[in-house]
């Protein structure tokens, strides 16, 4: 026990040094978990979306709470948050949205499975955001008349720089809107609804907003949001 007891304790040391003492994913200070397959140090709400990739890919412990063995010890002694970001972050974007501490969980999710499930970063050109240009979806929008919010279906379209969405689908787009004329940011807070967005742009010379979420985690889904979002 005196031993665990002293594994412990160095960990937190570890923990607290100038490369470990922010969370790996979104740099929310203090973390008191971590990754001991992947040598990360995490927030708490980082770490409940490692937990949910599996312990395939990430097993999650305690930092204060959890046995370590002086082997997972050094594994975290020689390995850490800098380590790992020179592998899994080796070749991120310049236009990839990564996380902050208040940032939603959906932002969250989207980076933590693309760094360590899919490990996108870790190849140059490891992986097109857009499949032939074109990434579709169906997302909830809110309706202005009554503020009740059905399903819509969205088309991203990488080769005219284009946001499409359609009310019916043997019909032509309810409105195409200008990715470089437009402004998206996630506003969870403002609707109260996770994973939600907010999308401004003009049309006739007048301002119009739409309001959008997605409820079931799907990747497609939450996709379309990230991507708007950057």
């Amino acid at each position: 026990m005196a031993s665990l007891e002293k594994n412990r304790q160095i960990l937190i040391s570890i923990s607290t040094e100038p490369k470990n003492n922010a969370c790996a994913d979104c740099g929310e200070m203090d973390p008191d978990w971590a990754s001991c397959n992947i040598g990360v140090f995490l927030c708490t709400k980082c770490a409940g979306i490692h937990r949910n990739l599996g312990s395939h890919i990430s097993k999650i412990k305690s930092l204060r709470l959890d046995n370590w063995e002086t082997h997972q010890v050094e594994f975290m002694r020689q390995n850490g948050n800098q380590v790992a970001k020179e592998k899994y972050e080796k070749h991120v974007p310049l236009f990839y949205r990564q996380p902050g501490p208040n940032d939603p969980d959906v932002v969250r999710e989207q980076w933590v499975r693309a760094k360590y499930d899919r490990k996108e970063f870790v190849q140059e050109n490891g992986v097109s955001y857009l499949q032939g240009g074109i990434k579709e979806g169906f997302l909830h929008k809110r309706r202005k008349d009554d503020n009740k919010f059905q399903l819509r279906r969205f088309l991203l379209n990488e080769h005219d720089y284009t946001l499409r969405y359609f009310v019916n689908e043997n019909k032509e787009p309810k409105d195409v809107i200008a990715v470089m004329d437009m402004n998206a940011c996630f506003c969870a807070g403002k609707m109260g609804i996770p994973n939600a967005l907010q999308i401004t742009y003009t049309k006739d010379g007048s301002t119009r907003c739409l309001y959008l979420y997605t409820e079931d985690g799907k990747v497609e889904e939450k996709s379309i949001l990230i991507s708007l979002s950057t």
